[in-house]
């Protein structure tokens, strides 16, 4: 992954973080890593993403910060139900930030709508291009705890 990608999802989550929620978050970590290495949390949101880039981005995090997350954006306590919605709502988010900080080199990529899963079981599997190019971004929020970022990208070699 390029620096200006990794510079992008960095600025995407702070913009995301402090402009709907109010929240300091602090990039701790960013390394590259393999399929097998990739983070469980109990909420895992997907987005895939199509055009110039390819791949997917997750957000990763404990029920916590997922609730945390989601009633700090509504302004409001919220159900249990409402959490997946609203998260995948912030990945939306973060993603769109990505984009448009991109966005001033070309049209990076077309973004599909967020898939989430909870639980404490799963894998996420990927079928595409993607060749092991995983980048890990782990996030501290002040009172709240960590949360992730995985991007799995890839350039279109017909674009």
């Amino acid at each position: 992954m390029d620096e200006k990608f990794i510079n992008a999802v960095k600025r995407g989550v702070d913009d995301t973080f402090s402009q709907m929620l109010g929240w300091s978050v602090q990039n701790v970590a960013g390394k590259k890593i393999s399929l097998d290495q990739a983070i469980q949390e109990e909420y895992c949101v997907v987005i895939g993403f199509a055009g110039n880039m390819q791949g997917l981005i997750t957000l990763k995090c404990s029920k916590k910060v997922a609730v945390q997350a989601a009633s700090g954006m509504l302004g409001t306590e919220i159900s249990p139900d409402d959490v997946a919605d609203a998260i995948g709502e912030i990945l939306n988010m973060i993603t769109g930030a990505i984009k448009s900080h991109l966005a001033v080199i070309d049209d990076p990529f077309k973004v599909a709508p967020p898939t989430i899963v909870s639980g404490k079981d799963y894998k996420v599997f990927v079928k595409s291009k993607i060749d092991g190019d995983i980048t890990l971004f782990k996030f501290e929020a002040e009172k709240i705890g960590s949360f992730y970022i995985e991007v799995y990208v890839t350039q279109n070699e017909d674009k």
